[in-house]
């Protein structure tokens, strides 16, 4: 009986010798950690962002043979140097600029990454060689006392515009693309599509603008939604000016 138990312990000895080593803390690879020779970046170039557009927050490794995007998992306390001209998505992965940001303010955006900080700029303009209309513009409510004011009349430097009486979200009444002549200041407006596309529209005509008002003349956006008060004829402005 006594040569049982010594062969047995001599056998459980000799498996625990043979048995593999569990992993310990220094064979631990960090996920969110860059490459050797790369670093964190937002973009290589500062972006130009126009109010009321947005522009997506992925950060990737530069220094490295292609561009490698970071796993959402890794991105962490993402924050706006300033905070009154732009906004982030519910999960952070998206940066809107404000539709009254004035225009030329810069915009720095910082966040974490695992054990490393990464940063960018954006700039808040209009693009290069813009249309004299691109950027947004609205009707003042004291200018449209017993009427309602379209708040957002959009124009694309891409060559497409919205129209919205009450902005929410995402939410426009009507969009499509748009036509506009410097020299004879005739704007042509084609609707493409819409939530709410008025039957009583005047889409084509002669304007009046004068740098940062803009008076439709003949144009008409149309009848509001239902609930809403009649329409207002008052100039539009410009909503977003430029930083002295």
């Amino acid at each position: 009986m006594m040569r049982l138990s010594v062969l047995l312990a001599l056998c459980f000895v000799s498996a625990c010798a043979h048995a593999e080593k569990p992993e310990t803390d220094s064979a631990y690879t960090d996920p969110c950690a860059p490459p050797a020779g790369g670093t964190y970046v937002f973009w290589d170039e500062k972006p130009t962002v126009m109010p009321g557009n947005g522009v997506m927050l992925q950060p990737y490794v530069a220094g490295t043979a292609g561009a490698q995007p970071v796993a959402p998992a890794c991105v962490r306390q993402v924050m706006l140097s300033d905070e009154s001209v732009a906004y982030l998505s519910m999960d952070d992965t998206q940066l809107t600029v404000s539709q009254g940001a004035p225009l030329g303010t810069d915009l720095t955006i910082t966040a974490q990454v695992g054990s490393q900080a990464v940063s960018g700029k954006l700039r808040i303009d209009l693009p290069a060689g813009a249309g004299p209309l691109v950027g947004t513009w609205r009707q003042r409510a004291e200018d449209c006392p017993q009427a309602e004011p379209v708040r957002e009349f959009v124009f694309q430097a891409e060559g497409q515009f919205s129209v919205t009486w009450a902005p929410f979200e995402s939410y426009q009444d009507y969009w499509g693309t748009y036509a506009f002549d410097p020299e004879s200041e005739r704007l042509v407006l084609q609707v493409e599509a819409g939530n709410h596309i008025p039957s009583d529209t005047e889409l084509a005509g002669k304007v009046d603008l004068a740098g940062d008002v803009l008076d439709l003349g003949e144009l008409f956006l149309g009848t509001p939604p239902a609930l809403l008060r009649p329409a207002c004829r008052a100039p539009f402005h410009r909503f977003g000016t430029r930083r002295p």
